[in-house]
């Protein structure tokens, strides 16, 4: 797990990330994390001022979990199989653009405790 303080660029092929931002509403910045094959957990402030755009484009299951409010979940594909999910949507007011993307996998939103 990374503790980021201010914002990250974070791309792999293959594997899991787990971010956790802990910088205040000012500090955070554009942010990007990728992988091709694996899960992104995303750990963020209760009242950072953040714009989402998150995707997974071969889910299975809820494919994006929210602890958040003011995100809105999209599909497309069929009820059987794999299907794009996306969520997009401002938290508290929004800020700078978090994306969030995997290829094959799942994508949590979880709140700092």
């Amino acid at each position: 797990m990374w503790k980021l303080g201010q914002g990250a660029y974070v791309e792999t092929g293959g594997g899991a990330i787990t971010a956790q931002f802990v910088g205040g509403r000012n500090q955070f910045r554009e942010s990007y994390l990728h992988t091709a094959l694996g899960d992104v957990v995303v750990y963020l402030p209760r009242d950072l001022g953040v714009n989402v755009h998150a995707s997974t484009e071969m889910a299975n299951g809820a494919g994006i979990k929210l602890a958040f409010p003011g995100l809105v979940i999209t599909s497309e594909g069929g009820q059987f199989g794999p299907k794009a999910i996306f969520a997009e949507g401002a938290l508290n007011g929004g800020g700078p653009i978090l994306r969030v993307r995997t290829t094959i996998g799942q994508i949590d939103f979880r709140q700092l405790q």
